[in-house]
């Protein structure tokens, strides 16, 4: 029974229904991301040990993230200036407000098509070392694809 009871209790059964709906619906939500984050990009495993922030996508075609190891990061922006694309940006860390040191990103507007801002960068063959990883001498920054 879904509807509210006439009487004393009014709609009481139905707002329960609707919280204990909302609390589903954020676990489900919530595991999702835990799923995400258990799923990491295979040379994430490979950075070891610190604070990774993943940047970008899971679809039919493939795994599409960018991992910055933010323990690793120092924040210089040599990714920045590397990167033809303008893909990385460095700021406050917003997940660690106890970080005083900025930290690279990818920006807001490239995380949703990594896979196509990153292409000129990714030749099929013959692929060189990328710019961006590069460029990070504190070894903070690799691709999942």
């Amino acid at each position: 029974m879904t509807g509210s009871t006439p009487g004393i209790c009014g709609g009481v059964r139905d707002d329960n229904l609707r919280w204990w709906e909302s609390l589903l619906g954020a676990r489900e939500g919530a595991e999702q991301t835990l799923s995400t984050l258990r799923n990491k990009p295979p040379e994430a495993a490979e950075l070891g040990g610190g604070m990774l922030a993943n940047y970008g996508y899971k679809n039919g075609s493939g795994d599409f993230f960018i991992a910055i190891d933010t323990d690793k990061c120092d924040g210089c922006g040599d990714c920045v200036s590397a990167c033809p694309h303008d893909v990385f940006v460095v700021g406050e860390d917003l997940n660690d407000p106890l970080r005083d040191e900025p930290v690279a990103m990818v920006g807001e507007e490239h995380r949703k098509k990594l896979k196509y801002t990153c292409a000129p960068c990714k030749p099929d063959r013959n692929r060189p070392p990328l710019l961006c990883v590069q460029a990070c001498k504190a070894l903070a920054i690799s691709h999942s694809w």
